[in-house]
């Protein structure tokens, strides 16, 4: 829900986030109108730094910094599946097939 000014309940929250992205965090923060920066307690939910449920509550942290995937099984699937897909028929061919060419003079 909007406020009748048009300011915007901006809260940022900035205990767990290095020196560095608090700095940019609050350069960010500083264009918004309406925008203030919150102390919370180690274990305290981020609702806490809003006054009501209008606005936005901000909480910047440095966490994985790649795409989680989980590529390693996914390619051990490909491979195991491609394994059987391809290498049963290829074998039972090879298995029928070899001894035919042994036979060649």
């Amino acid at each position: 829900m909007p406020r009748p000014d048009g300011a915007m309940r901006v809260r940022v929250v900035l205990d767990a986030a290095p020196p560095a992205m608090g700095d940019e965090a609050r350069l960010i923060a500083r264009g918004l109108p309406g925008w203030r920066e919150e102390a919370l307690a180690q274990g305290t939910p981020l609702t806490a730094a809003c006054d009501d449920t209008s606005g936005v509550a901000i909480r910047p942290l440095l966490g994985r910094s790649q795409f989680g995937s989980n590529a390693d099984e996914r390619n051990l699937l490909f491979i195991y599946e491609t394994s059987v897909v391809v290498g049963i028929p290829v074998t039972l061919i090879c298995l029928a097939a070899w001894p035919w060419y042994g036979r060649q003079p």
